[in-house]
């Protein structure tokens, strides 16, 4: 794969986990929820990754 193609997939990597952090900090009440969410969803993206 082209270094090109790592540089887009780190990317969206970094746009989704800012994503996940804004949604987060608004929804603070549910906060175990989210957070067990977010460890699941970050195990997904690294298995994404080279």
């Amino acid at each position: 794969m082209p270094p090109l193609f790592h540089l887009i997939n780190l990317f969206l990597f970094l746009i989704r986990l800012l994503l996940l952090l804004l949604l987060l900090l608004n929804t603070a009440a549910q906060l175990p929820q989210r957070l067990f969410f977010l460890f699941l969803l970050l195990l997904l993206l690294m298995q994404q990754l080279p």
